[in-house]
């Protein structure tokens, strides 16, 4: 039986784009999110087997070839700002995560290829600006124009190293940098540009880059404000450290009682279904259809439920759910006390579909609505507890403030005002003076302190979960793991809460 036929690509929409180029650079981060250098202009940088001349003949013949059109001029409602950078950086990642590839699949089959290093490629995608002002394009789809290997057969594409091209050429202009990208044997080379006015001081010492420390491989090369050090290893040990520090000092300033007591991240999903059956109880949570847990990832909160504690559960998660090498030990020497909810079914039940509203009638018996970092759907989370009217718990991560700007958190500011003045006849000039005390308070000098209140954008994960305290009547709370650890919850319907 033959296959049916692959959906046809969605309608272009006003900040559509497509690049033809040469695949010159690549930035791995996991199977799901990876970067690539596209030299749009075939202006290569580099060296040895990269030949610049050649790679502008090859995007050359293959734009005046009759099979292969040119990319059509974007109609973009917000076109990155002119002139179009010669090198642009390509965001690969799958649609569950804003924008990108269909699926797993897609994705894993473009990074495999396509998107080699010195293929000449179409990419299709939608401009996106980075927080540091730079331009990349969110790829959703890319489709061979001309092998690298087929062209030059038997021969490796490389780019030497050139420490100062990425400064001369001013970083390329896109959000690729545009400098050499270092191989791993590569010496670090990083010159410090700080400029001091006293001679016998010593130039303040540059935090490390992150992508050196991580990977051995920075792609900005010479061009990086971050230091590369000689020692890496050591180096990442020190910095990693020294970011767990700060991070635990502003977690006990926002109130985080647990100190250096909180396990490591990998331990959420067990530390926070624990939290779960101790606040709410496993009758309550196995009451009705169960527990809902909404944008589940790989699957581990619902493996602890159902699999580790016999909570009945159900994923909805578009992605396909994979198993931790322990949690398939687990199932496999799975002891007669510890079964899961059904017997029958050695994992739960997973929806494999996004979380919208007009899919939430099927999950109309649900008993608790869960979510561990649930990114964009955060929001729905709660939206979905509120129409309902069914206690839920959320730990929220990412903010996504560009995605929903209608998020607004109040801010309160503090000032000191003279003494209060009096009328003609004596009254204090506020209407109700017990309730300017009991609102705005008074220091000890008879000062009037007055707190005004404003409201401001959500971008911050604080403000977020306020923002979530605030719309769902809820309560909030310290999980025992670092990072991302505050969960807002409701053992209760919010119909039942009082405001905070």
């Amino acid at each position: 039986m033959s296959s049916p036929p692959p959906p046809p690509p969605p309608p272009p929409r006003a900040d559509s784009l497509v690049l033809l180029g040469v695949v010159v650079g690549r930035r791995n981060r996991s199977k799901r999110l990876a970067f690539f250098d596209l030299d749009v202009a075939g202006a290569g940088r580099g060296g040895g087997a990269f030949d610049a001349a050649e790679a502008r003949s090859r995007v050359a013949a293959v734009v005046a070839s009759a099979s292969v059109d040119a990319p059509p001029p974007s109609s973009s409602a917000s076109p990155p700002p002119p002139p179009l950078p010669s090198r642009v950086e390509i965001i690969a990642k799958t649609r569950a995560y804003n924008g990108g590839f269909e699926d797993d699949d897609a994705l894993a089959d473009a990074r495999s290829r396509v998107l080699k290093l010195g293929n000449v490629v179409r990419a299709r995608g939608r401009w996106t600006r980075r927080d540091d002002g730079e331009w990349s394009c969110a790829c959703e789809g890319v489709e061979l124009v001309s092998s690298w290997a087929d062209a030059n057969p038997g021969k490796h594409f490389s780019r030497a190293e050139e420490e100062g091209a990425a400064a001369a050429g001013g970083g390329g202009g896109g959000g690729g940098g545009g400098g050499a990208e270092r191989r791993r044997d590569a010496p670090a080379a990083s010159i410090d540009r700080t400029v001091v006015d006293d001679d016998d001081a010593d130039p303040p010492p540059r935090p490390p880059c992150k992508f050196w420390l991580n990977q051995g491989v920075c792609h900005k090369g010479a061009a990086c404000k971050y230091a590369h050090a000689d020692d890496r290893g050591g180096r990442a040990r020190a910095w990693i450290e020294a970011r767990r520090a700060r991070r635990r000092a502003l977690a006990a300033e926002a109130g985080d009682p647990h100190g250096s007591d909180a396990v490591s991240k990998g331990k959420r999903a067990e530390r926070f279904a624990e939290w779960l059956v101790r606040t709410f109880g496993v009758d309550a949570l196995n009451a009705g259809d169960g527990v809902l847990d909404v944008a589940g990832g790989r699957g581990d909160v619902s493996f602890e439920l159902y699999n580790r504690r016999g909570v009945k559960c159900t994923l909805v998660e578009p992605r396909a759910r994979k198993l931790s090498k322990s949690q398939r030990k687990f199932l496999k020497n799975r002891p007669p006390s510890l079964g899961a909810a059904d017997a029958d079914a050695p994992l739960c039940a997973q929806v494999r579909a996004e979380f919208e509203p007009a899919t939430w009638d099927r999950y109309a018996n649900v008993s608790v609505i869960v979510g561990m970092h649930p990114d964009q759907a955060t929001e729905a989370i709660a939206d979905f507890a509120l129409r309902r009217d069914v206690p839920f718990a959320v730990v929220p991560c990412c903010v996504f403030p560009r995605l929903f700007p209608r998020r607004v958190a109040v801010a309160v500011d503090a000032e000191e005002e003279e003494e209060d003045g009096e009328e003609e006849d004596g009254t204090p000039t506020v209407a109700d003076e017990g309730a300017a005390h009991e609102a705005a308070g008074r220091s000890e000098e008879g000062r009037r302190r007055v707190s005004k209140q404003r409201t401001t954008e959500v971008t911050e994960r604080r403000q977020l979960v306020e923002y979530l305290v605030n719309k769902t009547r809820g309560k909030m709370a310290f999980l025992d793991f670092e990072g991302a650890n505050q969960v807002v919850y409701s053992t209760t319907p919010p119909s039942a809460n009082e405001r905070p």
